[in-house]
C-alpha cells in the first residue's frame, strides 16, 4: 500500500500488480523469477533494477521524482529525520504485531509520542508520512486500538485519508481485494 500511495502522489504512469497472499501467488515461479525471497512489495525500475523493501522503494520514488517533495532535499537535518522515521517504523513497528498485542500497543504508543502534536512526522509532508500510515492502518484494523489511545496517530491517520493519493489507494486497493497477510 505504501509504495502505491506513493505513485499516486508522484502521478507517474505505473503497472501494478495484485499479489494474493491468501493464493500464495508471492510463491509463484512468476514472482519469483522477480523478487526471490517472495515477499513483496517489490518494484521494477525503468532500468529494470528489481527494488525489494518498503523503505527502499519509498526512497527511490521520492529521489527519483524531486517534484513531488516527498523527500526534504537540501535540509540535511529534515533528511535524518526521515531516516530516523523510516528506521523507527521498519525496525520498531512493522515487527511489534509479531511480538503480541501488548508490545505492539507500547510500540505505537512510543510512535504516537514522537509524533506528537505535528501535522506529519518531520516538517513537512514526506515518504515517512505514508509509511506510517500504512502500519498505523494495519494495526488499527487488526488490533483496533480504543478511540483516542493513539491521538497523534489517530490524527495523522485522519490527515493522511483527506489525500488525494491515500483516496485512488484505497479505491484501486478496494476493487482488486487487497488482502493482508495473515
Amino acid at each position: 500500500m505504501a509504495p502505491h500511495i506513493a505513485l499516486h502522489e508522484i502521478g507517474v504512469p505505473f503497472e501494478g500488480k495484485p499479489i494474493s497472499f491468501g493464493r500464495k501467488q508471492q510463491r509463484t515461479p512468476e514472482y519469483l523469477a522477480i523478487n526471490r525471497e517472495g515477499r513483496v512489495p517489490a518494484l521494477v525500475t525503468d532500468s529494470g533494477a528489481v527494488l525489494t523493501e518498503v523503505a527502499a522503494i519509498l526512497y527511490y520514488l521520492a529521489r527519483k521524482y524531486p517534484a513531488a517533495k516527498l523527500w526534504p532535499e537540501g535540509n540535511l537535518d529534515a533528511e535524518a529525520q526521515v531516516i530516523s522515521w523510516m528506521s523507527f517504523i521498519a525496525s520498531m513497528l512493522h515487527p511489534a504485531r509479531a511480538r503480541g498485542h501488548e508490545h505492539a500497543r507500547a510500540m505505537y504508543a512510543l510512535a504516537d509520542q514522537r509524533l506528537g502534536d505535528r501535522e506529519w512526522a518531520t516538517d513537512t509532508f514526506t515518504i515517512a508520512d505514508i509509511h506510517l500510515f500504512r502500519l498505523f492502518w494495519r494495526f488499527k484494523d487488526s488490533l483496533k486500538p480504543e478511540p483516542g489511545e493513539f491521538k497523534a496517530l489517530e490524527a495523522h491517520r485522519a490527515r493522511m485519508l483527506q489525500r488525494l493519493s491515500v483516496k485512488k489507494t484505497i479505491e484501486v486497493e478496494t476493487a482488486v481485494g487487497y488482502e493482508l497477510p495473515a
